[in-house]
């Protein structure tokens, strides 16, 4: 048992603090693409010159480009 400690741990505790950071970084990355994919549909939907696919399709392509970036 203290073999496993004196060997696991350190690797355990450096890339397990690494995972978590990562964990974090994509809620963050998600929040706010979710949060740019709804208002780009709200002012999509505001805008009379935008087709409501067109919107729909920007709001998508604009969540995937920040996930791809995170």
């Amino acid at each position: 048992m203290e073999d496993f400690q004196n060997t696991i741990m350190p690797y355990v505790v450096e890339y397990g603090l690494n995972i978590i950071f990562a964990i974090i970084i994509l809620i963050v990355g998600w929040t706010i693409a979710n949060w740019v994919k709804k208002k780009i549909n709200r002012k999509g939907a505001q805008s009379e010159k935008l087709d409501d696919t067109l919107t729909r399709v920007f709001a998508q392509t604009a969540k995937i480009a920040i996930l791809v970036f995170v």
